[in-house]
């Protein structure tokens, strides 16, 4: 959920009776359940819990969570922003009062210091904006806080940690880390992004006690409301400050839903065929885990075009594979090859392992014709990056409505955003970038790393939490680039095969991981565990 979102919900809960002050108090009540838990689990005595209030709505819901927690006994004490000290009107202030009357603690922040106790963290919300200096007493508490998280302390954070971007995921130097982040109704569109989202420890989302209904009546009108599109049109620049507003979470449920069901009657022919140009001396093994990972998420036919050198290789190591192998090396020999395939082919995948060559450039221009969809991965993005000829032929292929999916990585994201003039690239936020990158190619864009991005040219983001570091390695790319190229040679549209795949593939290195841990976890281990994942 983005700011602007937050916005509206808020408005639309007011409209249907729902006050400010009854919505604060659930989310109090919230922060406080967690604090209260996480006392009980402590073996010594009751510790004392800090509780930090800064100037927004979020001291508003610490106020409440001291009052709840000193009546269930606890030692609490609330450092209060000198801002929010002053406020004497609004829910917030109305919250504060509460507190006092109920025998809360209150004290300055200005005179917090670091301590190894229980302490919420609610010193800035998201109201939070990059670059804005912070008020001394705000600065000063979250250094303090950063030294007593270093003593022990176990940190709750209200809504997000203070100092991340709600809409960016930018986090601001002096940021601390949380065990726990309960935000609410819907995790803002900035905790699911790096580096935000490895500031949140456990994040949990509370519903503030409505019922799922009314959220999902205000998700459909607002959803239905063309006003909350993004309003850009082919070849008009993407803002440098907009973020989209269509961001959803990937989750198991809707993995689950994205793939579609084989009939009890499906053979290889209904299968899909994906046709995957990759692989060259000294890179057969692109060629080995993109087809592998495409054999293994279901398809019924996977064909490699391939140099006749690692041909061996290949066939040794997958059999149930099919090749095309041109005759020599010249590339107009090998474009004979992919058009003696063209007509029993339902997807491509160009690139993995294929090399920096002129062949490989001649190769995109040639497949850019064609009608079916493609996967452009590792050196046909280089290619992509470096040929006027062959960005002018993906704006042809997008206006003749015809699917291509971008995988890059960071630098090879670069490479296109530089390629197609996206000024504002450096320092942007991922989740720009990725949007930006695909209006700006009209194409859809996987931007790999952590939390990795699936955006349309509609603006349209998916962000993925799964994977992680163990999929820092060679090889992890060439596997969700089969395994997404295979998923759309089956049938599904790029808004179900590129979010299904990422997520798939993240959580079958999560599942590898859990057994061998991520430091020894190799590409193939992940190849390997897709069938764990995969909804039977």
């Amino acid at each position: 959920m983005s700011r602007q979102q937050q916005k509206s919900l808020d408005s639309y809960l007011e409209e249907q009776g729902l006050a400010l002050p009854l919505l604060m108090e659930a989310a109090g009540a919230a922060v406080a359940r967690l604090l209260r838990t996480a006392a009980e689990s402590c073996k010594a005595a009751l510790p004392e819990v800090d509780l930090l209030a800064g100037p927004g709505m979020n001291g508003g819901d610490i106020y409440v969570a001291a009052r709840k927690l000193l009546a269930r006994g606890l030692s609490v004490t609330v450092w209060e922003a000198a801002s929010a000290a002053r406020a004497e009107t609004g829910t917030a202030a109305s919250m504060r009062r509460a507190a006092a009357g109920a025998g809360v603690r209150l004290r300055p922040l200005g005179e917090y210091t670091a301590r190894p106790a229980l302490v919420a963290d609610g010193l800035l919300g998201a109201g939070y904006e990059p670059g804005r200096e912070l008020a001394a007493d705000l600065a000063e508490a979250l250094r303090q806080l950063g030294l007593a998280k270093g003593q022990g302390a176990y940190i709750v954070a209200c809504d997000l940690p203070s100092g991340v971007a709600a809409d960016s995921g930018f986090v601001h130097p002096l940021t601390v880390a949380a065990d726990q982040t309960v935000t609410f109704l819907a995790p803002k569109i900035g905790l699911l992004q790096s580096p935000a989202c490895q500031y949140n420890g456990e994040l949990i989302i509370d519903n503030l006690e409505l019922p799922r209904e009314l959220l999902d009546c205000f998700w459909h009108t607002y959803e239905a409301e063309p006003g909350h599109k993004t309003p850009l049109r082919h070849g008009e620049p993407w803002p440098p400050n907009l973020y989209p507003n269509e961001v959803f979470a990937l989750t198991p449920t809707e993995f689950s839903s994205l793939l579609r069901c084989v009939p009890s009657d499906a053979h290889k022919g209904s299968q899909g065929h994906l046709l995957a140009v990759a692989g060259s001396p000294g890179m057969a093994g692109a060629a080995r885990l993109a087809g592998e990972a495409a054999l293994r998420s279901g398809t019924g036919l996977v064909t490699i075009l391939c140099d006749r050198a690692i041909y061996p290789e290949l066939f040794a190591a997958l059999p149930s594979l099919l090749y095309e192998i041109p005759a020599n090396a010249d590339s107009s020999t090998w474009l004979r090859s992919l058009e003696a395939r063209c007509d029993r082919t339902d997807a491509v995948l160009l690139g993995p392992g294929l090399g920096r060559t002129p062949r490989s450039a001649l190769l995109l221009l040639g497949l850019l014709t064609w009608d079916q969809p493609l996967v452009l991965d590792a050196d046909a993005l280089f290619a992509l990056a470096n040929s006027a000829e062959a960005q002018a032929a993906l704006r042809e292929r997008a206006f003749g409505g015809k699917v291509t999916i971008l995988t890059p990585h960071g630098g090879e994201a670069a490479l296109l955003a530089a390629a197609y003039g996206l000024a504002s690239w450096n320092g942007a936020a991922r989740l720009w970038q990725a949007a930006a990158l695909a209006h700006a190619t009209q194409a859809w864009v996987v931007l790999k790393g952590e939390a990795t991005l699936v955006a349309s040219p509609a603006g349209r983001v998916y962000v993925n939490r799964t994977g992680g570091r163990g999929l820092a390695k060679g090889g992890s790319g060439d596997i969700l680039a089969g395994l997404m190229s295979a998923l759309v040679a089956q049938g599904l549209s790029p808004e179900a095969a590129a979010p299904a795949a990422v997520y798939w593939h993240g959580a079958a290195a999560d599942c590898a991981s859990d057994r061998l841990g991520w430091r020894s976890l190799a590409p193939t281990d992940t190849l390997a565990a897709l069938g764990e994942i995969a909804p039977h």
